[in-house]
């Protein structure tokens, strides 16, 4: 990173857990801090982003689990880029600030492209026995494209 400046990054397997909200869903856009370990993590982290920081420059946009495995990150240069917009599900029925399950999707929109990124996992070391996640149809996203 030191000697690259990507205005846009994208993190898979973040390996970090949603933050917890008593009485509700997990927060799935911040980071955890329960117990030791994982608030020196999220300590570190965050420091990561502020002024001095080796992401000072950037904004973050998290989806996480509710486990600490899978979840996602976008990394977007403050003062080059704005998203128009950002999703974190594929199904166009839901709300999308709505969180997919496991923190695997982010789609920003930005002027003049679109990123959709998603962390799927691969279950053998052949490519025929992948499974492909089907929540939603072709239909769908012709519907969305629209």
């Amino acid at each position: 990173m030191c000697s690259e400046s990507p205005d846009i990054l994208v993190l898979q397997e973040v390996m970090f857990p949603a933050a917890e909200v008593t009485g509700a869903a997990r927060k799935r856009s911040a980071l955890s801090g329960k117990g030791k370990v994982l608030e020196a993590q999220k300590a570190v982290l965050e420091r990561s982003f502020r002024d001095g920081g080796v992401f000072e420059d950037y904004t973050v946009k998290w989806s996480l689990s509710d486990r600490k495995y899978a979840g996602t990150a976008l990394l977007i240069k403050k003062e080059v880029v704005r998203p128009t917009s950002i999703r974190y599900n594929l199904d166009i029925s839901l709300d999308p600030d709505e969180h997919e399950e496991e923190g695997r999707v982010i789609c920003a929109t930005f002027e003049q492209f679109t990123l959709l990124m998603t962390c799927t996992y691969l279950l053998s070391e052949t490519l025929s026995d992948i499974v492909f996640d089907t929540r939603f149809t072709e239909q769908q996203w012709q519907e969305g494209a629209g």
